[in-house]
């Protein structure tokens, strides 16, 4: 144990090292003879039971908004807890004497006066420390008077939830409507709801029952203001929509009922043919014309697009280019493109075109190369209509040539219908192109003004519709309307008839 010397041969120094004091290990020794002396060393909490702890102090001074102080013992143990820069057998003897240092801390005794704002947690924290439990407090419901007078729905269940009892379901108060007779299938459907009941399809003597609403109608019931109407995708609902929205209007006012529908009787086909032959004259076409109902491959003729191109050029000039029409047509799809063309031109000059498929109508279907004949021909009745302004304003007061542009040509139709009866002597009032004409009174009073042919009104419904048909010839204008169209009131074939009616008017006025 001893140093060793060096070479000179010095005495050894055999004797045991001088023991080290060892402070930590002191303190540990001490703590493990006597346990019970270092637990029972330490002072217990004195908590006055009137008064809060310290923490009920700092909930307090934060719930009335003051930052709370800072304690003075606490910053000087703070500093005197840090250990300072010197070896690390100071640094564990200054960790072991510091429970010796440290001083007792003065407790805050803080009065927390009831209904002074004390919080609910200084009060529970109080509470817990005093040994006592919280007493329940009861909650006092507030009474809220509903009256029945702008309380909502939330209102009433709340009240019904506070006073313990389940909200009695409330009678819902029907509102009548007074619907006016003419008025379209909406808002029936609608009136039957508040009733709750079914409405029942009226079909109209000699008329096919209305099919229901398309596929596109019914996703825009279900999903409306869901698409995005930046995609092209939403930008054609959004045109299939505006469509049937027009015919829903034209519904609701009574200027187009269910008789709309085209048929397969050789009588109303001729009407149409006859109007197409008539402005295809000179045309290079590859139908043989003029075009006969008779014929049972014409419409298979007219599928290849081409012939209702060229008309649609006729009746509404400078809208379809016909340079781009496929004259040498090979197959369906050369037959998809024409009708592509004709469908868009159409629609561009305001032809109701948005259900007729260009698929469809090269598969030769009769009712839907019928509609598109109708559509066309409309549109450019409309057009020589409205350049007759002269003769229109001296029958439709508080117009003018700007007005009369603009206006709805069904709604030209009927004023001038009106203006010339009520010049006759008639107090009778036509709102529609349909039903109102059915009996035939408006027809003969407009012959006998317009051609002096001298029609009796005391003839009955039927003689007076066989005299219309056959005054139709003094017009030169080919057939026009059928002895059916005229008793069912037949849209299409009314307004084919009334346009040429007002044209020749016009002519004769000149």
């Amino acid at each position: 144990y001893g140093k060793r010397g060096g070479g000179g041969g010095g005495e050894v120094d055999l004797s045991p090292p001088r023991p080290v004091e060892n402070v930590r290990a002191k303190v540990w020794e001490q703590r493990l003879q006597n346990p019970d002396e270092e637990k029972s060393s330490k002072k217990p909490l004195d908590v006055p039971i009137e008064k809060a702890s310290k923490l009920s102090s700092l909930w307090e001074q934060r719930a009335q908004g003051l930052e709370p102080e800072k304690d003075k013992n606490t910053s000087k143990l703070a500093t005197s807890n840090t250990p300072s820069k010197g070896n690390a057998a100071a640094r564990w003897l200054q960790s072991a004497t510091q429970e010796e240092d440290k001083k007792e801390e003065v407790k805050t005794k803080v009065d927390i006066p009831l209904g002074t704002g004390a919080t609910k947690v200084a009060s529970l924290w109080k509470d817990r420390l005093t040994g006592t439990a919280p007493e329940e407090k009861k909650v006092e419901k507030t009474q809220i008077d509903l009256g029945g007078k702008g309380a909502s729905k939330v209102a009433s269940v709340w009240q019904s939830r506070l006073e313990g009892k389940e909200p009695e379901p409330q009678e819902i108060k029907k509102t009548a409507i007074d619907l006016p007779q003419g008025a379209g299938s909406k808002v029936a459907l609608w009136q039957s709801k508040l009733e709750e009941k079914t409405p029942e399809p009226k079909i109209e003597k000699g008329a096919a029952p209305r099919k229901g609403p398309s596929a596109l109608a019914q996703q825009w019931e279900q999903k409306a203001n869901t698409a995005d109407s930046t995609t092209s995708s939403a930008k054609k609902d959004i045109e299939e929509l505006k469509n049937l929205m027009a015919k829903e209007r034209e519904q609701v006012l009574g200027l187009a009922t269910s008789s709309e529908a085209f048929s397969a009787d050789p009588e109303e086909i001729s009407i149409l043919f006859h109007f197409l032959s008539t402005h295809l004259k000179g045309e290079k076409i590859p139908s043989k014309l003029p075009l006969s109902a008779d014929n049972p491959k014409v419409f298979t003729e007219l599928s290849d697009g081409i012939a209702l191109c060229r008309f649609f050029n006729k009746m509404i000039p400078d809208m379809l280019d016909v340079r781009v029409i496929t004259t040498k047509v090979s197959d369906k799809r050369d037959k998809i493109d024409n009708w592509n063309l004709c469908i868009q031109s159409g629609k561009a000059a305001g032809c109701r075109l948005n259900d007729v498929k260009a698929d469809i109508l090269a598969d030769g279907d009769p009712e839907s190369l019928q509609k598109v004949i109708f559509q066309i021909a409309k549109v450019g009745l409309e057009t020589d209509i409205k350049m007759c302004e002269d003769y229109i304003i001296q029958w439709i007061p508080g117009v003018d040539v700007d007005s009369i542009a603009v206006m709805n040509i069904d709604d030209i139709l009927i004023q001038w219908v009106n203006g010339v009866v009520s010049k006759a002597g008639h107090s009778r009032v036509a709102k529609n192109l349909s039903k109102d004409f059915q009996d035939s009174f408006f027809y003969t009073v407009l012959f006998n003004e317009v051609l002096g042919v001298g029609l009796d009104l005391q003839l009955n419904e039927l003689e007076r519709a066989e005299m219309i048909l056959m005054s139709c010839e003094e017009l030169n204008r080919g057939p026009l309307i059928t002895l059916q169209g005229i008793i069912d009131g037949v849209y299409w074939q009314n307004y084919m008839l009334l346009s040429s009616l007002l044209l020749t008017a016009s002519d004769v006025n000149k």
